[in-house]
């Protein structure tokens, strides 16, 4: 199983340093979000990595949305969590994606965190 950190939070005022410097901002409804960016690095994970099978889960775990969204749907997702959210993918995953240079790249810069599964079992009732 191998994660990455996708830390988001949403800014307190959103988009107050433009201002500030006088962007116009008539239309800003309407841009585009990446739903995995790796913190601290600010590297892009490829989606390809969800595309394939990998979810998305925030701090406690948690599977909070439908991945099917695409990276920019999926975004509000990843930001309503308020803290860190991880993706999480098998070796397969690892290896189709490692055809990508900029995975490669995060894989170098210590981007992705390799983890062995601890499974916990637990009998059914009968």
């Amino acid at each position: 199983m191998l994660g990455i950190s996708a830390r988001a939070a949403a800014p307190a005022r959103p988009f107050s340093g433009a201002k500030q410097l006088g962007a116009a901002l008539g239309n800003i409804g309407a841009y585009q979000g990446y739903a995995a960016v790796s913190d601290p690095h600010g590297s892009l994970l490829s989606w390809t990595t969800i595309e394939k099978g990998g979810i998305i889960v925030n701090g406690a775990g948690h599977r909070f949305g439908d991945e099917s969204a695409g990276y920019s749907g999926f975004t509000p997702n990843v930001m309503a969590q308020g803290g860190p959210c991880f993706a999480i993918f098998d070796q397969k995953i690892f290896d189709v994606t490692a055809a990508e240079e900029e995975f490669v790249e995060l894989a170098n810069y210590g981007g992705l965190k390799r983890q062995t599964p601890q499974w916990r079992w637990q009998k059914l009732p009968a």
